[in-house]
């Protein structure tokens, strides 16, 4: 390899007479030619690089000037000052576009209803969170934000269970959003500290058998939430995994409930098993639902999903007034507040009276094992869970007797040929509301004298028809 200053005037004179073999002619900094036999003339750049010798292709003469080649040659050795090879290929980066909180409430939403059955926390995101925020980047959110927002619902609206659901599901949306590099931090973190209203308070309303007995005999409260109540108590289950039972969970006398919408899911995937007494069964069948049903058992307005453990909550609590002001039916069935979690504790307080062990009560609440029974005891007390649900169930058909759940003292005298006609005319909501008993009341008449009544959702279906 020759070493000269090059010219134009000499590259055209080697393109004309070119030499009888590959030939490389160089100047200085590594920028040189390659001529080929045939004239063909390629200016390149040889260099090394982390112990490796290179050549980079600058471009055949003709098409890239003299002049040119050297710019490039120029820009390469700036390339190489910096440490970085002129040939490498950076990547191009894919433009991102920030992620809103209304893209993040569409993902998680969907990710959630992919994954859990219990979707009580997109309403959450959707109806309080995404109305505050949409428009907004997802990462720009910050404590103070949710702060804010929490404290506008639980003490402008004094309301702070609707704080405590928003911190809730807003947290779990960003965990969502932190562990896919969405977020880098989570706004709601350490907020219950900053607003105390919201913090949990530990409860410790246990009913009496006589405010039990109130429960079942109460025909204020609508039939279907009364027996959720029922079965919350009768059963030990948390009032959301009641609320969102499906006839597909049963089998004869044992109800499973899929780990996916048990609250303990993130420590232990297991299904819960749980046996219902006749007494929980007595329970199930005074729901009337039709033979061979399958579907929710206490399903929503439109059919297409569970009533919301929240409706529980609100039909405990709710109080109504007549036109005068008057109360007509006081909040909390008349007796000193209670809520429906309560029923589960007092359910937990009342086997413990029975001489119920600690584990077999532990496990039909499906409480979070601690220690290493967490790990290494997987025993599933079936057994135990099947006596004591049983011995429980006796208890309570002892306490309130052979009635039958909202039907105490009602008269409801019509017509069969009337009735008849008034079914497939009208709900029976309508029906009983009509001739002031309950809903439970006119299923019986209709039972009685053998009277068939339209299947589940029929009603929904012909709501232009059902009207008054």
């Amino acid at each position: 390899m020759t070493r000269k200053d090059l010219t134009d005037k000499e590259l055209i004179k080697l393109s004309k007479t070119p030499p009888m073999k590959k030939t490389y002619i160089r100047e200085g900094k590594g920028f040189a030619i390659r001529i080929m036999p045939t004239g063909s003339i390629t200016f390149l750049h040889i260099y090394t690089i982390n112990g490796k010798r290179k050549e980079d292709n600058l471009g055949h003469y003709d098409h890239v000037s003299l002049a040119e080649a050297r710019r490039k040659h120029r820009a390469n050795l700036d390339k190489l000052e910096d440490g970085n090879d002129p040939q490498e290929v950076l990547p191009v980066m894919d433009v991102v576009e920030p992620l809103t909180v209304d893209k993040l409430v569409e993902e998680y939403c969907a990710w959630r209803k992919q994954n859990l059955d219990d979707q009580s926390g997109t309403r959450t995101v959707e109806k309080d969170i995404l109305p505050a925020w949409s428009g907004r980047i997802a990462s720009s959110i910050r404590r103070v934000d949710a702060i804010k927002l929490i404290e506008s619902k639980a003490l402008g609206d004094g309301k702070p269970g609707q704080g405590r659901n928003i911190l809730k599901n807003g947290s779990a949306m960003f965990n969502y959003a932190l562990y896919r590099n969405h977020v880098e931090i989570n706004p709601f973190f350490g907020v219950s500290a900053a607003v105390p209203a919201i913090a949990n308070r530990s409860g410790s309303r246990e009913l009496t058998d006589d405010e039990i007995k109130h429960l079942w005999e109460s025909r204020v409260i609508p039939a279907r939430v009364k027996i959720a109540l029922l079965l919350i108590l009768s059963t030990g289950q948390r009032p959301g995994e009641v609320a969102g039972m499906h006839t597909s969970e049963i089998d004869s006398n044992w109800w499973t409930i899929s780990w996916k919408r048990i609250k303990t899911r993130k420590i232990n995937q297991r299904d819960h098993r749980v046996y219902l007494s006749p007494f929980a069964l007595r329970l199930i069948e005074s729901l009337y639902h039709k033979d061979g049903y399958e579907g929710w058992l206490f399903p929503n307005a439109t059919g297409d999903a569970p009533i919301h453990r929240a409706a529980l909550s609100k039909e405990v609590n709710r109080e109504i007034k007549n036109k005068g002001g008057v109360v007509s039916r006081p909040a909390y069935l008349g007796l000193p507040p209670w809520h429906p979690h309560d029923l589960r504790r007092t359910f937990a307080s009342k086997l413990a009276k029975m001489k119920a062990p600690f584990e077999c009560r532990e496990k039909i609440l499906n409480h979070a094992q601690k220690g290493m029974d967490s790990v290494y005891n997987v025993y599933e007390y079936d057994d135990e869970k099947k006596e004591w649900l049983v011995k429980w169930g006796e208890y309570l058909e002892n306490l309130v007797g052979d009635k039958a759940p909202d039907t105490a003292k009602e008269v409801f005298s019509i017509e069969e040929e009337t009735l008849k006609q008034l079914v497939w005319r009208y709900p029976l909501t309508k029906i009983a509301a009509d001739y002031g008993v309950s809903e439970t009341a006119v299923r019986k008449r209709c039972n009685k004298h053998g009277i068939k009544r339209p299947p589940q959702g029929y009603w929904l279906k012909c709501c232009n028809t059902a009207t008054t």
